[in-house]
């Protein structure tokens, strides 16, 4: 048990850890960066879209990992909605 818990982790972690730049990358591409000005504490531009990266882990992460559910396709749904409006 404790071992399927690790592999997943590591698997999430390293997935996140390779498509975080290429987030970064489309972010700067696509204007999504917020420049720091008097009223915020970045001190430099800081991409908006880490949460897209997230959200690719977590898919990522059901399909080798997941049992197929329609609960599960439920939540899938939702959160590709939410994902998409918080991106556009």
């Amino acid at each position: 048990m404790w071992g399927d818990i690790a592999i997943a982790f590591l698997l999430a972690f390293i997935t996140a850890f390779v498509i975080t730049p290429y987030t970064i990358r489309l972010a700067q591409k696509v204007g999504a960066v917020d420049y720091p000005n008097d009223r915020r504490i970045n001190k430099k531009p800081m991409p908006r879209l880490g949460g897209l990266a997230i959200f690719f882990v977590f898919l990522f992460g059901y399909m080798i990992f997941g049992e197929p559910s329609s609960a599960m396709n439920s939540i899938l749904i939702g959160s590709f909605i939410i994902v998409l409006i918080g991106a556009i």
